[in-house]
């Protein structure tokens, strides 16, 4: 159960990464979002570990690392649906996702249109 589980975050943090264009299209993507992302990357993938070596020791029959797996997917969800919708691709999301991501998005965008300002106003030299 834990390899797969393991395996279901690696690939749904895969997918997360390849839906990263949507920063590209927009053109808010900037060296530090890339190197963030690594870290959290590096982050998500040591925490269901851990979650394991809590049950082993406490002698849990995979409570913590359900709850990590559970807490960490919901997230990676939404924001993996939320980059498909900035990629373009809303059509293949269903209305009732969209409904349930819409802050998610709301965020990402407000964010982007931050991260765009501040690259403009770096290469305009008003920093």
């Amino acid at each position: 159960m834990f390899q797969f589980l393991t395996f279901y975050m690696v690939r749904i943090r895969y997918v997360t990464w390849r839906y990263w264009c949507s920063v590209w299209k927009d053109g808010s993507y900037a060296s530090e979002y890339g190197i963030e992302g690594a870290y959290r990357t590096v982050f998500l993938l040591i925490m269901p570990a851990v979650g394991h070596l809590i049950d082993q020791i406490t002698s849990m029959p995979g409570i913590a690392f359900g709850f990590i797996i559970a807490a960490f997917g919901l997230h990676i969800w939404k924001s993996m649906t939320a980059n498909v919708v900035r990629a373009g691709w809303e059509k293949w999301v269903p209305e009732w996702a969209m409904n349930v991501v819409a802050d998610e998005i709301e965020h990402k965008l407000a964010r982007a249109e931050k991260r765009r300002q501040e690259k403009e106003k770096y290469l305009k030299g008003d920093a």
